[in-house]
C-alpha cells in the first residue's frame, strides 16, 4: 500500500538536514561556540511552517545545539533582533520556514520579506564568520528558490528542501 504525504514529507527532509547539520556543528561546539535563530511563519501557503520550526528548533537541540531561539509568527522586528543577538565569536545557524517571497531570495514574514541576502549580510557585518542557512522552501510552488552566494570571508552551508532553481511537486509517493 502506498501513502501520499504533501508537505510533510519536505519539512522532514529539512528536518533531517537540520540533525545532520546540527550533529556536524555540534562536534566543533566543543571548540567554538554556535548559536542558531529558527524561524516559522504560517500562512495560507505555508501552513505547516509554524510545526517545522519547532520540530526544526527541536532537532539542533538534539543535535548538540544549546543556543536556539525559536521564532514561530513573530514580526520582523524580532527575526532581525534574534540574528543581531549572535556574537561575533559564533558560529550561526539559521533555519527559515514559510512563504518564499515572490522573488525566491527571501522569506516572507507578517510585516515583511526577510530576504536570505539580508540574514547573510546582517550576520557578516557583525562579525559572524561561520554560518549555516536552512530553508524549508516548498511553500510556494511556483516560486524557483534563490539562495544568496556566501559573504565575502564567510564560511558557509546553504541547504534547502529543494535545490536552487527547482519547484516541489505537489506530493511524494511512499512505497
Amino acid at each position: 500500500m502506498k501513502r501520499k504525504l504533501g508537505h510533510t514529507t519536505f519539512g522532514l527532509r529539512i528536518v533531517a538536514v537540520s540533525l545532520i547539520a546540527g550533529a556536524t556543528l555540534a562536534s566543533h561546539a566543543m571548540a567554538e561556540d554556535w548559536q542558531a535563530v529558527v524561524i516559522g511563519q504560517s500562512s495560507p501557503v505555508a501552513p505547516r511552517a509554524f510545526g517545522d520550526a519547532f520540530h526544526a528548533s527541536d532537532a539542533l537541540k538534539r543535535g548538540g545545539m544549546t543556543d536556539v531561539a525559536l521564532l514561530r509568527d513573530e514580526p520582523m522586528g524580532k527575526a532581525l533582533a534574534a540574528l543581531d543577538a549572535i556574537p561575533p565569536t559564533a558560529g550561526a545557524v539559521v533555519y527559515l520556514s514559510g512563504p518564499l517571497s515572490r522573488d525566491g531570495a527571501g522569506v516572507d514574514l507578517k510585516d515583511g520579506t526577510l530576504a536570505f541576502e539580508t540574514v547573510m549580510t546582517r550576520l557578516q557585518e557583525a562579525g559572524v564568520a561561520r554560518a549555516a542557512l536552512l530553508v524549508e522552501a516548498c511553500t510556494r510552488q511556483d516560486t524557483p528558490l534563490r539562495l544568496p552566494a556566501p559573504p565575502e570571508g564567510m564560511q558557509m552551508m546553504r541547504a534547502a528542501s529543494v535545490q536552487p532553481g527547482a519547484v516541489c511537486g505537489d506530493t511524494t509517493a511512499l512505497g
